[in-house]
């Protein structure tokens, strides 16, 4: 049920000619719909027929999420690159990346009181990847 409505959203699938989303046949989606007055904001949103300016917030909401990822990704990887062509060797430079995306898990916690997982996980792939580096000597374990 919700992969045709999904398929439909994205137009990959048409939408009917009565501007519902989803069959008749799947009753939980035509109850959503003919519900849709009632629905907060932040749910009407997501609708096939939402008003324009709900649009616009659905949008501005994925691209903040697009911006979440420089500090949490690109800043890492960024650092691991930037002191790999200063000239460090590969097992030196993923400290540095490793710190910065910890700095960020940190910053995280500390400032908006929450758990940023995305940079828990590129931090921890840096640190393992440093971890096996020093273990095995081998270049194969590491990220570039």
């Amino acid at each position: 049920m919700l992969a045709t409505h999904r398929s439909q959203f994205l137009g990959e699938s048409p939408i009917p000619e009565d501007g519902v989303l989803a069959s008749r046949a799947q009753p939980a989606v035509t109850a959503l719909y003919e519900r849709r007055r009632e629905l907060p904001e932040s749910l009407r949103m997501f609708l096939g027929d939402c008003p324009p300016g709900l649009e616009i917030r659905r949008f501005r909401m994925a691209g903040r999420d697009i911006v979440t990822l420089v500090p949490d990704v690109v800043l890492p990887v960024a650092v691991y690159y930037a002191c790999r062509w200063s000239g460090m060797d590969e097992e030196t430079s993923l400290s540095p990346a490793a710190a910065a995306a910890l700095v960020r898990v940190l910053m995280a916690a500390a400032v908006e009181r929450r758990f940023n997982g995305l940079a828990a996980l590129v931090c921890a792939g840096f640190a393992i990847g440093l971890l096996l580096a020093l273990l095995t000597g081998h270049p194969r374990y590491i990220p570039g």
